[in-house]
């Protein structure tokens, strides 16, 4: 129920305006034209009231059984509500209703990339882009499930028509990248980072994901200059700060990875890699084994799992008991 002075979106069940307190009119079955309610049913969609917006829906179904849209918006709400054979039904009855609703097809290839069905989710994207062509978000979504099947070379065409359609969108440069290294072209991968980095300075995931590659090819040095220009423009990112950290700690560099990695904490105190990294960086650098064991103990409370923190973290109460022993 919209209210009448501040017309903020009421539950179907207040009687008094949660935000200004006016009293709401009465709800009687099926007030307003099926456009109206399905206005309204979007309106409390966008806003999170999914229940609302699905009992809108319903009521626009039952007032019009053939309207395509009403079954679409209640599939959509299924679907956000995680309710997803609802949402199936009701997504291809709005197809079966009116053939070549490119949203409906795109929403049903999200929903069987949810159920890991990648093939059918490449069918529901590439039906979305030819019934609309101009939707390019069903193109990026057809190539992501085109690497995942590894049809390398057809998701490498798909990201260059996206480029070729819009040379500034500096996106399908970088996925391009990321299809490169993942057929093993490490070299034209790092060109395409380095162009990117080039072109877009102030795109964060082009440094990044350039470090991430230098490193795994061994060149630290290169991977801590990518990092550094990643924690530039994202100085925010913890994980700017946690890489850079880290890789400086490789090249032995302890007073600038110490810094790097104390700012990771600053910005994401829960980060147990970048405890686990300052942990060994205290002990193996500064000598300082109360201080590592503090980080490693706080490491492994927040990753149990990896056994990297436990193991040298029982290694250095190891070490102090037998320095007790000496003494």
């Amino acid at each position: 129920m919209i209210c009448p002075r501040c017309q903020t979106i009421n539950p179907d069940l207040h009687r008094y305006c949660r935000e200004c307190g006016t009293r709401l009119a009465e709800r009687g079955p099926f007030r307003g034209t099926l456009r109206e309610r399905l206005y309204h049913g979007i309106a409390m969609l966008n806003r999170g009231a999914l229940p609302e917006a699905r009992a809108e829906f319903l009521r626009c179904s039952e007032l019009d059984p053939t309207h395509a849209m009403s079954r679409y918006y209640l599939g959509q709400t299924y679907l956000f509500e995680g309710k997803l054979d609802e949402a199936r039904v009701c997504l291809e009855h709005s197809l079966a209703l009116e053939p070549g609703l490119a949203n409906a097809e795109l929403l049903l290839g999200l929903l069987a990339e949810l159920e890991i069905n990648p093939v059918e989710a490449l069918g529901h994207f590439r039906k979305a882009h030819h019934a609309n062509p101009s939707c390019g978000l069903a193109l990026y979504y057809a190539a992501e499930m085109l690497r995942r099947l590894r049809e390398f070379g057809e998701a490498t065409r798909v990201y260059q028509a996206l480029h070729e359609s819009d040379p500034e969108d500096v996106a399908p440069r970088y996925y391009l990248a990321q299809v490169e290294e993942e057929r093993g072209h490490a070299e034209r991968a790092g060109e395409l980072l380095r162009a990117i980095t080039q072109d877009h300075p102030q795109f964060p995931a082009g440094h990044r994901t350039l470090g991430d590659l230098l490193r795994r090819q061994g060149d630290k040095e290169g991977a801590a200059g990518a990092y550094r220009r990643y924690a530039e423009v994202a100085p925010q990112q913890a994980e700017a700060h946690l890489k850079l950290g880290a890789v400086l700690a490789e090249l032995g560099l302890g007073s600038p990875a110490r810094e790097a990695l104390e700012r990771a904490l600053e910005l994401r105190e829960d980060l147990a890699e970048a405890h686990y990294q300052l942990g060994i960086l205290m002990y193996a650098e500064f000598g300082q084994p109360e201080q590592a064991v503090h980080h490693l103990e706080r490491a492994v409370a927040l990753n149990p799992s990896d056994p990297s923190s436990r193991l040298i973290l029982n290694e250095l109460r190891f070490m102090s008991l037998g320095e007790g022993d000496k003494h």
